[in-house]
């Protein structure tokens, strides 16, 4: 869910002009190329649902976050470029959301496989000391 939405509010907004001083915003793809610089997407992009899964799963793993939500804040057509916090409210209210709700299903996962072992190792106690009083 989370990936489908981002590729249909960012996907194919998040290429930039790769230039030598870094200075990218407001450099559309057809001045790119014609300044002699390439076009390049990020690698963690919504291009498709595939790299959205893949982006999410990089997002949830909660390393480098930040910089991939400034990156879609950023997010604009190809042909204007990036544009400083064009998106910002989508960026930052979906990553918001999108790490509480991983985070709180991660969470319950953990606690889940604990408890289930939980009760496991507890039957197998019940069991090995009801065969030693046999």
């Amino acid at each position: 869910m989370f990936a489908i939405l981002a590729v249909n509010i960012v996907g194919q907004k998040l290429g930039r002009c790769e230039t030598i001083d870094e200075s990218y915003y407001g450099i559309g793809q057809q001045e790119c190329v014609g300044l002699g610089y390439d076009w390049e997407n990020p690698r963690v992009n919504f291009d498709n649902v595939f790299s959205g899964m893949l982006s999410l799963f990089i997002i949830s793993t909660q390393e480098g976050w930040p910089d991939i939500m400034y990156t879609i804040a950023d997010a604009d057509d190809a042909d204007k470029g990036p544009s400083k916090n064009n998106s910002a409210a989508f960026a930052y209210i979906y990553f918001v959301v999108f790490i509480f709700i991983g985070s709180y299903f991660l969470l319950n996962l953990f606690v889940g496989v604990i408890f289930f072992e939980y009760i496991r190792a507890e039957k197998n106690e019940n069991t090995a000391i009801a065969s030693l009083s046999s």
